[in-house]
């Protein structure tokens, strides 16, 4: 969501609220589910991983040509993030 007065980018809705989102990719789509950052952590750790490293991911150059507006938003907020994970 934009703010209308600077065009600024707003996250909305609850963030600790753990949700089922559909992605309509073409004619295909993804499920995916969205909850707290603590929540990933915990679930990878208590299942025996170790976080390595989280990745934050920034869109490739080549989509600002392509879907200039959807390379703005996820140049802003990504949608989603990377875990490397070891099994301990």
């Amino acid at each position: 969501m934009k703010k209308r007065d600077t065009g600024e980018l707003m996250i909305t809705g609850d963030y600790f609220a753990k949700r089922k989102v559909v992605d309509v990719l073409g004619k295909d789509t993804a499920n995916a589910w969205t909850m707290p950052m603590g929540d990933i952590a915990t679930a990878a750790t208590d299942a025996g991983f170790l976080i390595e490293r989280l990745v934050d991911p920034r869109p490739l150059k080549e989509l600002e040509d392509l879907e200039p507006q959807t390379f703005y938003r996820l140049s802003k907020i990504p949608e989603f993030v990377i875990f490397k994970l070891l099994k301990l």
